[in-house]
């Protein structure tokens, strides 16, 4: 099994500053677009909108379209019937992981950057960045869409609306993940294989910033005790 760890969601060069951090949860904003997109901050369920008008200080508005992807909560949205988590991959990066042999089983961690937040009649930040690690997706399968992507839509109706088939994307990737149970798992616990990760774990300075570590063992073991935010339908 492969562990892949993928950077998404705000960051300066992507939104012009950090997810927040609420409750000691990360919450992973997605990123702005100009590419053709179904979905605005103003769509997603929760807190998204008013975060990034105020934590962007109006430069992202919640009118604004944004990238859904990855695509891990199920309430974030609302669904077609047969809606799973899923990961869309184009140019470089399809083209590394096609190289590596990334493939079914295999596991994606997703990790941003991160500062905390409190809301006194607007979001504000009160503290310092970080690196976190704020989800997860096991790969069962990875479609070649190509540049037609028609008979994708005729099994997987729902990917309709996922970023880059709005986008139009010639060529590309995608990594499906159904519902299901983690392939790999200790001690005969259950998990699911899609989700958010709330972490409470040391913290390490790293340059300017701070990086969160972890150990994957203690990790595993500790959160399917505590529950897991199990975010698929």
């Amino acid at each position: 099994m492969k562990i892949i760890f993928s950077r998404k969601g705000f960051d300066s060069s992507a939104g012009g500053c950090a997810s927040p951090i609420i409750d000691n949860r990360p919450i992973s904003l997605p990123i702005p677009t100009r590419m053709p997109s179904s979905t605005r901050f103003c769509d997603v369920t929760g807190n998204i909108a008013s975060l990034v008008n105020d934590l962007s200080n109006s430069k992202v508005k919640p009118e604004n379209r944004c990238h859904l992807d990855p695509d891990l909560d199920h309430s974030a949205l609302p669904r077609l019937p047969g809606w799973r988590g899923s990961l869309g991959q184009v140019s470089t990066a399809q083209g590394h992981l096609g190289n590596q042999n990334v493939g079914p089983g295999d596991i994606f961690l997703f990790w941003g950057l991160y500062r905390p937040v409190e809301f006194t009649h607007r979001w504000r930040y009160n503290g310092e960045k970080e690196h976190r690690i704020f989800g997860w997706l096991q790969i069962d399968c990875v479609l070649p869409v190509g540049s037609d992507p028609e008979p994708v839509l005729l099994d997987y109706p729902w990917l309709a609306e996922h970023p880059p088939f709005t986008a139009q994307v010639v060529r590309f990737k995608y990594c499906i993940r159904r519902h299901g149970q983690l392939t790999y798992w200790p001690s005969n616990a259950e998990a699911p294989r899609l989700g958010a990760i709330p972490f409470r774990t040391s913290t390490y300075r790293a340059g300017k910033q701070k990086t969160r570590y972890l150990d994957s063992s203690r990790l595993v073991e500790s959160e399917a005790r505590r529950g897991w935010h199990d975010l698929s339908p």
